[in-house]
């Protein structure tokens, strides 16, 4: 049950019921008190209720409490300004300078003054403020932070989410310290009255719960203890009361430096296992020349640079050895190769990346000035862009690549479908490489527009034999994860006439999974939050309707995480979220499009007319001012859904005559011009598709609506039966237009590969799809496994079957 609960060491129990989203509940200290944000009312203000009785107060507008360490003050933000309060005689002061008025995540410092965030460039801020004093704030710390930064009870630390993880900052010494290692995203600090531990919550993603709480020591921040399972933000907690369970032992940043000046044997392990025998020492660096070969050692592994052979080695690590290791090697400008290594030069490691610098050299190409940046926590490396470093070949083996498209389908090459010279790819955040050897993913990042990536073909052996990225200006970013349980290829199939198309399916361990098939007609995917492992099945994919044939080729791979998935086990977003940031990585694969929708123009209650229909059933009809306000009411909502529809179905109509026009340009090639003219076939398909079927007006469903209200005979049934003719049409032209969105998006992704003189007009047409397609209405449906932001807004497990 929904609500705000206590748990002490002798139990759990709710000591108030639901306000709402954000409550963020903080006892009041040495009061059986409870303070609270709540909606209760209408408008968002702070509420204090008593946890032994239900006496409970509102003490003014505002969100986002904190109390004082001796329970007198709060502080709040109110319309994005910070306020502080004294609870006993109602006193305000204003925190926030003057102007500030997108403020937030107040709280108290131990020597009076208020921690708040405000908004930086490109970034977030923390301050300081006296409350007392009129000086301006006291600058922090710059970071992306999304819940309250809490100051130690000594004041002298401040524990802050940056990110997708929590860092400890010094007030005296200005300096920063990583806490936590999880994969996922850790949020929400809270301390000890000790300030020897901290709590916080663990989540998937930074948008999907369930949330969890997990304790941690600071002298041991690698051992972390789950506390309590699924609760909502900001919770409170002093660090006393209760057992938590069995630790999950973590990798945290370590790293060290090895240093070979002499060609040395590249050992099959590291650590303690480096032997100065072997010709291998570890020093500390310091921004100066480092001869011979070096290896920045991390606990996911290794990058291993040879001066004497030239080669560039990201090694990821598992089970104490090193794995197979992937070449990278630069390229110039002109896509020349360079060879070997003249200088290296490795800095001391900041919190969360160690930065080296390498100067490539080649007899044919000039020199390439490299930077590279080396995750300390994560299998990642950047390629920083420089002037003369045109992009980076990563040399490993495929047996097939992926596109991942969530706004419409994955496309995967088969180096058997490809031209002998490579194959160039669509505009893409990032494609994985699915190694040859079962080893692992393989995982390059182009965040920029302007940066394009080729899969190279292997013409002696079967397979890919690598990835080149071009940097365009800005970095690259390269993975390995490790693993031959990261993808495997499977069956779709279909076990008969009007039978669903069935996936044979396995797991192992849990995740976010996706299913990508690639077929003669149409490609399809689906993503699937497994919480537990799954040994292999047949899954039936109602979704797979579209699908007229088996898929040539089907593949399941691990792309985020679910609530269950280990704490160290890393996936392709935990990458994206660590090397590029959590909005950053938002807005380049537009979670925002992908699993938000739109409804009625104003707001309506129940997003599904059937919905609408029942409750007006349950309606007894009465001449009150009351029944008839809600029987308007519901009609009314029920003609807004049809309405927002209708504003849906403007949209595909415009985006199948933008989509007509460009079908009408002049193509730069004989090929290009038949690219365009399967596009204009595929809208002429649809044209007489839907040429024969009428859609019913909403005019007349509500002069329907108007005959129910005034109760004439059988005014329910009719309105009913046109309610039903009018969604059911609606849904179905939709759907026709959502499929060919689909379609011509994913036909001109692979397009590219075979087109590239017709690169700039399939990256139109996959743009154009993509923005029809994003931001669907809530019942265009085609969800293919995502979860719409917010929640399911039709709770048919409450309505009877129509």
């Amino acid at each position: 049950m929904s609500g705000t609960y206590l748990k002490t060491s002798e139990g759990e129990r709710r000591v108030s019921f639901s306000h709402g989203d954000y409550v963020r509940p903080r006892l009041l200290p040495g009061q059986s008190k409870l303070l609270l944000n709540s909606r209760r009312g209408g408008r968002p203000g702070i509420w204090i209720e008593d946890i032994e009785g239900d006496a409970r107060e509102r003490i003014c507008d505002g969100d986002q409490a904190s109390v004082s360490s001796d329970g007198r003050l709060i502080v709040f933000r109110r319309e994005g300004i910070i306020v502080r309060r004294e609870l006993s005689s109602g006193i305000e002061k204003t925190v926030s300078p003057a102007g500030w008025s997108s403020c937030s995540f107040p709280s108290f410092h131990p020597d009076g003054r208020v921690l708040f965030v405000s908004p930086g460039r490109g970034t977030y801020t923390a301050y300081l403020a006296d409350p007392r004093q009129h000086a301006s704030p006291e600058f922090l710390f710059d970071g992306e932070i999304r819940s309250t930064p809490r100051s130690a009870p000594d004041g002298r630390t401040i524990a802050y989410q940056n990110g997708a993880h929590i860092y400890l900052f010094d007030v005296h010494a200005k300096s920063h310290r990583r806490l936590t290692f999880a994969g996922g995203v850790q949020s929400w600090p809270m301390w000890s009255e000790d300030g020897e531990s901290i709590a916080y919550l663990q989540s998937p993603t930074p948008v999907d719960g369930p949330r969890h709480v997990y304790r941690l020591q600071l002298d041991n921040p690698q051992k972390v203890f789950l506390v309590l399972r699924d609760v909502e933000l900001g919770p409170d907690w002093n660090g006393l009361g209760f057992a938590t369970g069995v630790p999950s032992i973590l990798n945290g940043g370590r790293v060290n430096f090895w240093q070979s000046e002499e060609a040395a044997r590249f050992p099959p392990e590291l650590g303690t296992l480096m032997k100065r025998e072997q010709g291998w020492r570890d020093f500390s660096p310091n921004g100066g020349r480092v001869n011979g070969d070096v290896i920045v050692e991390c606990e996911w592994g290794a990058l291993y640079l040879s001066a004497a052979t030239g080669k560039l080695l990201l090694i990821p690590q598992k089970d104490e050895t090193l794995a197979q290791g992937t070449e990278i090697r630069l390229l110039d400008r002109r896509g020349r190769q360079a060879e070997r290594i003249a200088s290296i030069d490795v800095s001391e490691p900041t919190v969360d990346r160690v930065p080296i610098a390498a100067v490539f050299r080649s007899d044919r190409a000039g020199p390439i000035r490299a930077a590279f940046s080396v995750s300390r926590s994560r299998p990642f490396v950047e390629i920083k862009a420089t002037r003369n470093l045109g992009g980076v070949l990563i040399k490993k083996r495929l047996e097939l690549a992926v596109v991942p498209d969530r706004v419409a389908n994955d496309l995967i090459y088969h180096p058997a479908n490809q031209a002998p010279s490579g194959v160039s790819l669509p505009r893409a955040p990032f494609v994985l490489g699915m190694a040859a050897d079962k080893s692992g993913l393989l995982m390059v990042v182009t965040p920029a527009r302007e940066q394009t990536v080729r899969l190279v073909k292997d013409n002696e052996r079967a397979g890919f034999l690598g990835v080149e990225a071009y940097c365009a200006g800005e970095s690259v970013f390269v993975s390995v994860l490790p693993g031959d349980d990261r993808w495997r290829t499977t069956q779709v199939t279909a076990d008969g006439d009007g039978q669903p198309w069935q996936v044979v399916w396995s797991n192992p361990f849990p995740a976010q999974w996706r299913l990508a098939t690639q077929g003669d007609d149409r490609n399809f995917a689906l993503m699937s939050m497994m919480d537990t492992p799954t040994r292999e099945k047949s899954i039936p994919l109602e979704e797979a309707k579209g699908l007229t044939t088996a898929p040539r080729r089907a593949i399941i791979y691990s792309y985020g995480r679910s609530q269950n998935t280990p704490l160290d086990r890393m996936t392709p977003m935990d990458v994206l979220h660590d090397a590029l940031g959590i909005e950053h990585t938002s807005a380049l694969l537009d979670i925002e499009g992908i699993r938000s929708y739109r409804h009625a123009e104003a707001w309506v209650p129940y997003k599904d007319p059937k919905v609408a229909l029942e409750i007006l059933t349950w309606i007894r009809r009465r001449d009150r001012p009351g029944v008839r306000q809600k029987i308007d009411d519901v009609s009314d909502d029920i003609l807004m859904s049809l309405q927002g529809l209708d504003m849906r179905l403007s949209e595909y109509e415009a985006f199948a005559t933008h989509l007509e026009r460009m079908c009408r340009q002049r193509a730069p090639s004989g090929r290009a011009q038949a690219f365009l003219e399967f596009v204009d076939g595929r809208l002429a398909q649809l044209h007489q598709q839907l040429s024969g079927g009428a859609i019913t007006p909403l005019a007349a469903v509500a002069a329907s609506a108007q005959a129910f209200r005034s109760n004439r005979a059988g005014g329910y049934d009719a309105l009913r039966r046109l309610v039903m003719a009018a969604l059911s049409e609606r849904l179905q032209v939709l759907a026709a237009y959502r499929e060919l969105a689909k379609s011509v998006r994913d036909t001109a992704g692979l397009a590219v590969a075979h087109l590239p003189e017709a690169r700039n007009i399939c990256e139109q047409v996959r743009g154009l799809s993509g923005q029809v397609l994003r931001k669907r209405c809530y019942l265009e449906g085609d969800w293919r496994g995502e979860q719409p932001l917010g929640g399911p807004e039709v709770p048919y497990e409450k309505i009877s079957d129509l």
